[in-house]
């Protein structure tokens, strides 16, 4: 089983206070227990997790326009 947990922050970089945050978790059966499917499930989780986190800071961003 692979899992990631990443926190996203989003910063005012006038203020340097934080706007939004986003905790994005996700886990993923390996097909194996080899060291080569574990980087295949956590690369698959990573690109999932970063493609949620665009997808949060364009809506955070156009809700503070």
């Amino acid at each position: 089983m692979a899992k990631v947990a990443i926190s996203f922050s989003l910063i005012d970089n006038a203020t340097r206070k934080i706007i939004a945050t986003k905790l994005i978790t996700k886990e993923k059966k390996t097909k194996e227990t080899t060291a080569q499917s574990g980087v295949e499930a956590l690369n698959s989780l990573l690109s999932e997790s970063l493609r949620e986190m665009s997808f949060w800071l364009a809506k955070s961003c156009k809700v503070l326009k």
